[in-house]
């Protein structure tokens, strides 16, 4: 499903806004650092399929390259290099932590 076709209240910006970044999925604030997607996909598929590479947490994100993150569709040059240049998939990573802290 394409994001502007959801119902407002459920898309990952405007949940981010209006609850806070613990409110969302790790596939959602994936898609909003991803930012779009493209005509066949959606940034949240994107994010799915970023997850799967790597396993469902944040954490296992920071260790791909550049050149991993570029082999998904909708993802070129300029998003793979966003965790490079912002560090922002080690940001929320202390929330998959806290997680399996409370699981145990």
């Amino acid at each position: 499903m394409i994001i502007r076709e959801m119902p407002e209240a459920e898309r990952p910006r405007e949940k981010l806004m209006q609850h806070g970044s613990a409110s969302l999925a790790n596939r959602e604030l994936i898609a909003i650092l991803l930012g779009s997607g493209t005509k066949e996909k959606s940034a949240l598929k994107i994010a799915d399929e970023l997850l799967v590479l790597r396993g469902s947490g944040l954490r296992d994100l920071c260790y791909l390259t550049a050149a991993d993150l570029s082999k998904i569709k909708g993802i070129g040059t300029a998003k793979a290099s966003v965790p490079c240049r912002n560090r922002t998939w080690q940001t929320p990573c202390g929330r998959d932590k806290d997680k399996r802290e409370k699981n145990i």
